[in-house]
């Protein structure tokens, strides 16, 4: 019984040891808590010390010495005084007399004091300098790749795979989305352009003014368009409406009784210069109805006039491009150029300001731009149009209002462009496009991929900053290692005189953290100096 009670003593003894362990640890981090935080305070207090010291040291440099600056000194030195010695120890040296010891102390030895705070400066500046250096450059980039404007939006586009046309309707709900501020369209064509006896062929962008004014294109002269235009607003062509009837009419017939097909040639309203037709006459010919032909009607169990109406490349039709006239009216007949389009017209060798010159241009639709034609292609007539605005870009292109484009009767876009009111919307506004089928891309994308590797670049020359502080830092411990060595006897001489362990521990503390100071201070202008000078340089040669 007595063994067994002193194994449960034991056991016991043991448990209270690990418990005091335990124990032990808050305590640690109590102690580290409570230095740090008395070392952010000293650290105060000695801006509170040296500023003002350092102030009237300037002052008295410039040989200021009048009645009211000494009298503000001596004022200045007595709250200085009286608010650090507010926050010293009761019963111990107050924190102005260790401030002012340590002072005397490095100041007997000005060239050791001046090494290590340089030394110090030094490896601080390289921190800050190299810091600058990343998000310096970061900014840069993000600046050339994206203004504030373009942070606010995203495009949308058609997927391949589902097809889904964008349109009016359904424009008009995105723009009834949360944090959605406009929505601008955009139908991209193929224009050919008739200038001085030459034709070139250029890319068109027919969108609304408010489309560019958001843009980062920059006008190098002239203006944008003249007017706003609803995008909105539908326009019906009286062209369209003819050439669907007269497809209904000469639709292939089927005799019912015979195994043939009468195919009629299709009507169309105008044929254009790239017509592949061999004839402009209307011909009919009875011919046998092709296997393919009465597989894909029992297949889909459809007639076999109705397959020819679905797939008119089946029939010997010979297909003639529309022709669609322009609702002359409602047209501006303006156009926004580029430099690359004045080129490959000869307009920059004949005037040298082409703002206000015409040109004639004919515009080619498809991809299902206008929905009751599918994937008919479709010309505009030719019609007359006028510089007003030129813009950088060696590509050939222009822009014109989508009103004009909109009066050839277009219903669907090429893609569009979602403004939003903040640039935090984008994310939620995207989704909920994606959500519907729809592709988008925004310039944050850009920006992520650029915030990413800059990242790492910036770990990268922190660490090197890191290494170069480390070592002024050992520099540091050094100094004040000799220094501890060299004051062995003014040690003894503080301890006798009633000075505590912990006290003397306070005033080699205190130089440190004045070292510390004057080279953080010196280190910060430093590093401030070597980015603005390496700013001008690259100002400079860039």
């Amino acid at each position: 019984m007595e063994g067994l009670n002193l194994t449960k003593i034991k056991k016991i003894m043991t448990r209270q040891e690990h418990l005091k362990k335990i124990i032990k640890v808050p305590t640690y981090i109590k102690e580290v808590v409570s230095f740090i935080l008395n070392s952010m305070l000293f650290f105060i207090l000695l801006n509170i010390y040296f500023l003002p010291i350092i102030f009237f040291h300037i002052l008295h440099f410039f040989h200021i010495n009048f009645s009211f600056v000494n009298k503000l000194e001596k004022r200045v030195d007595i709250i200085a005084h009286s608010i650090v010695n507010k926050y010293s120890t009761p019963g111990a040296i107050s924190r102005w007399q260790l401030i002012k010891l340590a002072s005397r102390s490095m100041s007997t030895r000005k060239n050791r004091t001046f090494i290590t705070v340089f030394g110090v400066a030094i490896g601080i500046g390289a921190v800050v300098f190299l810091l600058s250096i990343g998000y310096g450059a970061e900014t840069l980039v993000k600046n050339r790749v994206a203004t504030l404007d373009q942070v606010k939006q995203t495009n949308i586009y058609t997927n391949d795979q589902t097809k889904l046309p964008i349109n009016d309707k359904l424009l008009t709900g995105f723009k009834s989305l949360e944090g959605v501020e406009d929505v601008q369209p955009i139908a991209s064509i193929v224009g050919k352009v008739e200038y001085n006896n030459s034709n070139v062929d250029v890319v068109v962008l027919a969108t609304s003014n408010g489309y560019l004014e958001n843009s980062d294109i920059k006008l190098k002269s002239g203006t944008f368009f003249t007017s706003e235009q609803d995008w909105s607003k539908e326009y019906d062509n009286a062209d369209i409406a003819s050439y669907l009837n007269d497809q209904k009419v000469n639709a292939p017939i089927v005799s019912s009784t015979t195994d043939s097909v009468n195919v009629s040639d299709q009507k169309v309203l105008g044929i254009s210069d790239s017509t592949t037709a061999k004839s402009d006459s209307t011909t009919t010919e009875t011919s046998p109805i092709p296997e393919e032909v009465k597989n894909l009607s029992s297949q889909l169990g459809l007639e076999s006039a109705e397959v020819y109406q679905l797939l008119p490349e089946l029939s010997n039709t010979v297909t003639k491009d529309v022709v669609i006239n322009f609702l002359s009216a409602e047209t501006l007949n303006e156009a926004v150029v580029s430099e690359g389009f004045l080129t490959a017209t000869g307009m920059d060798k004949i005037s040298s300001d082409p703002v206000g010159k015409e040109f004639n241009v004919q515009f080619t639709l498809i991809g299902g731009l206008i929905p009751q034609l599918g994937t008919q292609k479709v010309l505009s007539s030719q019609s007359s149009y006028k510089i007003i605005g030129i813009i950088p870009g060696s590509n050939p292109l222009l822009y014109i209002p989508l009103q004009d484009l909109k009066t050839l009767g277009i219903k669907n876009y090429s893609e569009a462009r979602i403004i939003a009111n903040k640039d935090n919307d984008i994310p939620s506004i995207r989704k909920a496009i994606e959500g519907r089928g729809y592709l988008t891309q925004s310039v944050q994308d850009t920006l992520d991929r650029i915030q990413t590797l800059f990242s790492g670049v910036r770990v990268s020359l922190l660490l090197l900053g890191i290494l170069a502080l480390s070592v002024a830092s050992l520099g540091m411990f050094n100094t004040l290692t000799v220094s501890l060595l060299e004051r062995t006897h003014e040690v003894g001489l503080l301890k006798a005189m009633g000075m505590k362990s912990t006290e003397v521990k306070k005033v080699f503390l205190s130089e440190s953290l004045i070292l510390g100071f004057f080279g953080g201070v010196v280190g910060l202008i430093l590093g401030y100096l070597l980015g603005y000078i390496l700013n001008m340089i690259l100002s400079f040669f860039l």
